[in-house]
């Protein structure tokens, strides 16, 4: 049970990072993505990525 948690740890690190660097690329340029200048995808991108951190530091 404690891989399953792990593998599910990794898929929120790598999707928090996925979006964190898609939403800073959108900031860098000034242009807006489909949804406009959206913060909380930003935010919801970097706490993927401490609940991720989160899940593989507490079950290895």
């Amino acid at each position: 049970m404690n891989a399953l948690y792990i593998i599910a740890g990794f898929a929120f690190f790598v999707l928090g990072i996925w979006i964190t660097v898609k939403q800073v690329i959108v900031f860098k340029k000034g242009e807006q993505d489909s949804l406009g200048f959206d913060i909380k995808l930003l935010g919801g991108g970097v706490m993927a990525v401490v609940f991720g951190v989160a899940l593989i530091l507490h079950y290895i």
